[in-house]
């Protein structure tokens, strides 16, 4: 609730995508202070490439995971699927 954002989406080449939080650390009441980016913000940016493919290089050319609480995010085109 704090971060808000997008947690499950499709566009319209058929790329459906959804974030899953990967919650290493129990939660407690630091979680809402923590000062990396919204997961939520991942999934429009995503979803602005037509294939897996093109989300995968999106993924490793301008997503620095450290800047996000741990996620794994899964995907399908309805050719290929990415996890």
């Amino acid at each position: 609730p704090v971060g808000g954002g997008t947690w499950v989406g499709a566009n319209e080449c058929g790329v459906v995508l959804s974030l899953l939080n990967r919650n290493i650390e129990p939660a407690g009441p630091h979680r809402n202070e923590d000062p990396r980016e919204s997961r939520g913000a991942i999934i429009p940016a995503a979803l602005e490439h037509p294939s897996l493919a093109a989300v995968a290089r999106f993924l490793k050319e301008e997503i620095d995971p450290k800047r996000y609480p741990p996620f794994r995010l899964i995907g399908i085109d309805g050719i290929n699927s990415l996890v």
